[in-house]
């Protein structure tokens, strides 16, 4: 008997999700960028996946569910009870995403973050962390140029 239900055996991308498992997906700054650009396109009116050409949608998955979980998106999250996998239908991004997405896109900002955020310490830190961090550094540049600091 199999043990995913009919839903998810039938979905591509819940069935492509179901066969990562265990397996560990690396921090991908760009694709986080990446995701936020399309949930911010997205006119959900009834919560959706997303895919992204170019990239491996078990790494999407696993990004989507690292928002989710960090509250830089906002959905329903699906998970089968016999595996720890759990799939996030789309509604929209959260207030907190949508600050991180401009942040993201000030290259000078964007830049310094990804300059010193290297393999080893994006596998210790979540994105939530990296939000908050691209936050601070935008407060500060600010505060520099209004003459606070």
């Amino acid at each position: 008997m199999n043990q995913y239900c009919s839903l998810c055996q039938n979905h591509p991308t819940i069935a492509a999700y179901i066969k990562w498992a265990a397996r560990r997906v690396k921090l991908d700054l760009d694709l986080i960028k990446d995701i936020l650009v399309e949930v911010e396109k997205l006119d959900v009116k009834v919560p959706k996946e997303i895919s992204l050409d170019g990239y491996d949608p078990i790494a999407v998955a696993r990004h989507i569910e690292m928002l989710y979980d960090d509250k830089l998106i906002e959905g329903i999250a699906h998970s089968d009870l016999s595996s720890s996998i759990k799939t996030v239908m789309i509604k929209d991004m959260s207030f907190r995403g949508h600050g991180f997405l401009a942040a993201m896109r000030e290259d000078t900002i964007w830049g310094q973050i990804k300059s010193v955020m290297s393999p080893e310490s994006l596998a210790v830190v979540s994105i939530g962390q990296v939000a908050s961090l691209t936050g601070d550094l935008v407060l500060k540049t600010a505060r520099s140029a209004i003459g606070l600091e």
